[in-house]
């Protein structure tokens, strides 16, 4: 496993050049969460959430917080994986990156 700068990893969804998807999100409602399939999403573009008015949000745009990337939280590549980037926010949070050129 190889840690990621998650400084790094801002900048890029900052400049429109990250992919996500929701691995899982997790509640305290075990009923919501199960019924929402834990939060699950397909890849999507990502931009940072500094501000955006929910009425001006993109349909199938993921908006990560700043803070999501910093804090207790880590960004890593499992050995053998050169594309994927695991970014856990915390324990009941976590997505899979990916780096667009």
């Amino acid at each position: 496993m190889s840690t990621i700068n998650r400084g790094m990893l801002k900048n890029r969804a900052r400049q429109g050049r990250l992919m996500a998807r929701c691995n899982y999100r997790m509640t305290d409602d075990y009923r919501y969460d199960a019924a929402s399939n834990f939060g699950k999403t397909e890849w999507m573009s990502v931009e940072l959430d500094e501000g955006v008015c929910w009425s001006e949000r993109k349909e199938g745009v993921m908006y990560l917080s700043p803070d999501d990337f910093t804090g207790h939280g880590r960004a890593y590549k499992h050995n053998g994986d050169s594309e994927i980037i695991n970014l856990h926010v915390h324990s009941n949070l976590c997505y899979s990156l990916k780096i667009v050129d």
